[in-house]
């Protein structure tokens, strides 16, 4: 699984929003195959949030104090993107 931006070089394809041209994407479970670029369906916050995982697996919190002061929506995304990380690196994709 491909999460830096520049995995999708926008600009540098011949893509348009709704279309790629070929199936390319499947998740199983969550995206059935479609031919829509997937780099124009993440939004820059959750770009941000990805870009925050990479420091609290580092064990770098959001909030100063310990994980009972961080936001409930924080831990949340930071779970949600673990197990997909976990998930798409078994195999199982």
């Amino acid at each position: 699984m491909q999460l830096s931006p520049g995995s999708w070089p926008c600009g540098e394809c011949q893509c348009d929003e709704n279309d790629i041209g070929l199936q390319q994407w499947k998740i199983p479970g969550v995206l059935e195959s479609t031919r829509k670029c997937l780099r124009k369906m993440v939004t820059e916050h959750s770009w941000y949030l990805l870009e925050l995982h990479r420091h609290y697996l580092q064990g770098n919190l959001a909030v100063a104090g310990g994980v009972t002061d961080q936001p409930g929506a924080y831990l949340d995304a930071m779970n949600i993107i673990t197990e997909w990380q976990a998930h798409g690196s078994s195999g199982d994709s």
